[in-house]
């Protein structure tokens, strides 16, 4: 099964980084201080149409593991051909022992920059 995968950063403040404006009348960005955020680690399935979706804290190896768990409860018995970017987490060490462990996950990376 071919399956595509990207992650989302959901912020709850505004961040900016470039803007025009008059000199001496930079803009003012009112934000809540509370800097909360949330992940999503999604994948689609183009021969079924079928969409996983899991929300985490952040996004690091561990919370890619367990997104990488869900899809293989989603589609048991099947070997997954993941195609994925070059996202630190997705290389992250940490990780190595659990692909080895579970052949069925077939990790495909896009090509860098």
């Amino acid at each position: 099964m071919i399956i595509f995968q990207d992650e989302a950063h959901i912020r709850d403040y505004q961040a900016i980084g470039a803007t025009w404006y008059l000199q001496g009348r930079q803009k003012h960005v009112l934000t809540t201080g509370k800097h909360a955020s949330a992940t999503l680690f999604g994948a689609v399935a183009p021969a079924t149409g079928q969409i996983v979706i899991t929300e985490a804290d952040h996004a690091t190896a561990e919370t890619f593991q367990a997104f990488l768990e869900t899809l293989r409860a989603t589609f048991p018995e099947k070997t997954i051909h993941l195609i994925l970017d070059n996202a630190k987490i997705h290389h992250a060490k940490v990780l190595q022992p659990y692909l080895a462990a579970h052949p069925e996950l077939d990790l495909r990376f896009l090509p860098r920059r």
